[in-house]
């Protein structure tokens, strides 16, 4: 599945939202600091629209990310588990 980006005008209304604030932890951010993330991710069916983006700091969206990940390959395995495509140790 290939990743659904924001088109232009909604990051800049996701951007205008934010009030030059991250919208997790509500640092100030320069201009052109903040990254626009999906808050549910593309893998998991997000879209690209203003209601399913916001606007971080670099530190949130790495943690952010981070745990995305770890989440998505956790169920990963979980369904391989019970679709018996790799056994159980």
């Amino acid at each position: 599945m290939s990743r659904k980006e924001f088109p232009r005008k909604v990051k800049a209304a996701i951007i205008s939202r934010a009030s030059g604030r991250c919208e997790a932890c509500s640092a100030a951010l320069k201009p052109r600091e903040g990254e626009v993330d999906h808050i549910l991710p593309c893998a998991l069916g997000g879209e690209p629209i203003i209601a399913n983006g916001r606007l971080l700091c670099r530190v949130c969206h790495t943690a952010k990310s981070a745990d995305a990940i770890r989440r998505t390959r956790a169920a990963d395995r979980q369904r391989d588990k019970a679709s018996g495509a790799i056994r159980s140790k």
